[in-house]
């Protein structure tokens, strides 16, 4: 809405626009949290939104930017995001079953970590050939697997892999970071002048104020939703309901990274 009213973007590159400000960074929310005594659940909260809101934003964002160049009609990318959805989920279920047979099989520590790099990035590619998300159906891929691998590996195996996926994540992180920074420069110096400069560092301010504001608003109206129909559960329902502590918290860890 803020790009479309007020940058005069098409409503598809407005779309894009929001897509690409919605998933948060559950990596440097769980960096932060780990330092206080923060509930397990909402860890959890953090990192299974963060899953699942990358996975919708990508999806969203390749189809915005299809219709933003022609390609696509934004009013038929509905069932096509529907399409890609539903098999993407049934891709990566199905990848993931097939994967655990392969995995339940190899004993050796490091021949397992080189079998899953290389069945992920096999997963992803296929996905991206057969027109699917791949993004949606590498995630779906790793629950399949993470909800039944850890009780058919040896404690060493798990230990590997753990150890091998985290050293990766982090470096890949670190990457993208200072690949970021480096284009920094560039885009700033493709600004017109200082009227241009200024009317883009206050529209990405209006645009990060639109982001934290809205992500708190919708956190706490949800919490408050939720503790009014605790009201009418039994004690231990209501003991189990969010609360705007939580709220706060969790509205306040929307810190985007990577992905946008």
């Amino acid at each position: 809405f803020v790009g479309w009213k007020m940058a005069g973007l098409p409503i598809a590159a407005a779309i894009a626009l929001g897509a690409i400000v919605a998933p948060p960074d559950a990596v440097a929310a769980s960096a932060v949290l780990g330092q206080f005594k923060v509930p397990h659940r909402i860890t959890a909260i953090l990192q299974g939104e963060s899953l699942l809101n990358d996975a919708t934003a990508l999806l969203i964002y390749r189809i915005a930017v299809s219709a933003a160049i022609g390609s696509v009609m934004l009013k038929d990318a509905v069932p096509v995001i529907l399409l890609s959805t539903v098999g993407s989920v049934v891709a990566g279920y199905l990848f993931g079953r097939f994967s655990l047979l392969t995995l339940t099989r190899i004993e050796d520590a490091a021949s397992s970590t080189v079998v899953q790099f290389a069945g992920t990035f096999g997963v992803w590619i296929l996905a991206d050939r057969l027109g699917l998300s791949a993004i949606i159906t590498i995630v779906v891929y790793a629950m399949t697997i993470a909800r039944t691998a850890p009780r058919l590996m040896s404690a060493r195996r798990r230990v590997s892999t753990y150890s091998v996926w985290e050293s990766a994540v982090f470096v890949l992180n670190v990457l993208a970071f200072v690949l970021m920074g480096l284009q920094a420069r560039s885009i700033v110096g493709r600004l017109s002048g200082d009227d241009g400069q200024g009317d883009a560092f206050l529209f990405a301010a209006t645009v990060l104020a639109v982001v934290i504001v809205a992500r708190l608003v919708w956190v706490a109206s949800y919490v408050a939703v939720m503790r009014w129909l605790a009201r009418f559960d039994s004690e231990d329902k209501r003991r189990d309901a969010p609360t705007f502590r939580g709220a706060v918290l969790v509205g306040w860890c929307g810190m985007r990274g990577l992905v946008t």
